[in-house]
């Protein structure tokens, strides 16, 4: 487990997405013993989320806290132009 929390802290100095950064810090926080709501209420999101990525790293690891890929046809325009 300690080793787990030395590669999260290293990752989390790393990112530059915040969004990554935010799901690194939810298992983070799980890892070192804090509640799933109390890293909610800390990160200002919902505990199945922090339960969510918390799965998904324990599946996957780093690479599983990366944004997938959505499926579809891409848009032609940007929501600016909209």
């Amino acid at each position: 487990m300690n080793k787990q929390i030395e590669i999260l802290k290293k990752a989390s100095k790393k990112e530059k997405e915040a969004k990554i950064l935010k799901r690194i810090l939810m298992v983070l926080y799980s890892l070192k013993g804090d509640t799933l709501r109390d890293v909610a209420i800390r990160l200002n999101c919902t505990h199945p989320t922090v339960l969510y990525w918390k799965r998904r790293y324990g599946k996957k690891g780093l690479e599983g806290l990366k944004t997938k890929p959505k499926s579809g046809k891409p848009r032609k325009i940007s929501r600016r132009q909209e």
